[in-house]
């Protein structure tokens, strides 16, 4: 049987201390992933027109045919 030590257990802050640790997180430089993955975009759009499913699903997308969360 292993025993626990006070370091196993996760620190509980106060509402103060987590406010704290998200003021950080507003001024982090966020890149696209476009940067990051070099994806030339006028070539995934054209290549996204000459794929059949790919423009039905586009079209039902953006008419709201089809929910884009994928929770509902």
């Amino acid at each position: 049987m292993t025993r626990r030590t006070p370091q196993d257990q996760p620190r509980i802050g106060t509402q103060e201390e987590q406010e704290e640790d998200e003021e950080g997180l507003e001024e982090v430089d966020w890149r696209s992933n476009e940067g990051t993955f070099g994806l030339d975009s006028e070539k995934f759009v054209e290549e996204q027109l000459r794929t059949p499913w790919m423009t039905a699903m586009k079209a039902f997308l953006e008419s709201g045919a089809l929910a884009m969360d994928s929770q509902l």
